[in-house]
């Protein structure tokens, strides 16, 4: 009981300090669960196929006639 009187003296004398901390530790779990969210979500893509270690995706759109492999890489479409 008198750590948790301790801990709440604390809390109210060091406002700002309390605030970042709670800030910092609320922001690095959010990120932690997208990250996770994120690896989990592009993991989870053809696991039904036989062999799907071996199976690779390959995304692709035209624009304007432009075909793209990748966002940075642009090849003429004619």
């Amino acid at each position: 009981m008198i750590n948790l009187k301790i801990a709440i003296r604390h809390l109210l004398k060091e406002k700002f300090f309390v605030t970042v901390n709670l800030v910092g530790l609320t922001v690095a779990m959010a990120v932690a669960l997208v990250i996770i969210s994120f690896v989990g979500y592009h993991n989870s893509f053809d696991r039904h196929v036989e062999g799907f270690d071996r199976t690779y995706r390959i995304n692709s759109r035209i624009d304007n006639g432009t075909f793209w492999l990748l966002p940075s890489l642009p090849l003429m479409w004619r």
